[in-house]
């Protein structure tokens, strides 16, 4: 971590700049500390498709960085701000070393998913970069039957027990 944050520096921007144009070469990774950004992307006719917004935290530029291809959106200051760069051979030294660690493991995991294997490569590289690893100790109750969904779990090690509740409220195992 202490190596990550030696080697960003910081960007102050202005309401209305423009950070990262859809297109352009990936050249910084950036991590915002103050303000607001809007994500967007423009169509062949010209029009602006709003993704989202950030405001006062999050991190953004990453993808063309990690897969060595263009802008696929762009990002504009909506008020002015403060960013943490950090440039593209700094990044693909220190952090693209270890996601493809986290790549490779998580792709070996994913393969072996019977519903998955439909999926492009390319896709489930998209996948596994949005896996979050949760850690549980023994006993720990991962998800109760009747809860609403919140996401999908994957077992990359260990052992899970699966039980259900019948009529009688009695547990099958």
């Amino acid at each position: 971590m202490s190596e990550v944050l030696d080697a960003m520096f910081e960007r102050k921007v202005e309401e209305g700049e423009l950070v990262i144009r859809q297109g352009d070469d990936g050249d910084y990774f950036y991590v915002i500390e103050k303000g607001t950004f809007q994500f967007f992307i423009t169509g062949e006719d010209g029009e602006e498709k709003i993704l989202g917004e950030y405001t006062d935290s999050g991190s953004f530029g990453e993808l063309a960085l990690m897969y060595n291809m263009p802008r696929s959106a762009s990002v504009r200051a909506r008020s002015k701000g403060s960013l943490w760069a950090m440039s593209r051979q700094t990044f693909r030294k220190i952090v693209l070393k270890r996601a493809f660690l986290k790549r490779k493991v998580y792709e070996e995991l994913l393969e072996k998913v019977e519903m998955l294997k439909s999926l492009e490569s390319y896709e489930r590289m998209n996948l596994c970069d949005a896996l979050t690893p949760k850690k549980y100790s023994d006993g720990d109750l991962i998800i109760k039957e009747g809860d609403e969904a919140d996401g999908m779990y994957f077992i990359e090690q260990g052992t899970v027990r699966v039980t259900k509740t019948n009529e009688v409220n009695e547990m099958n195992f």
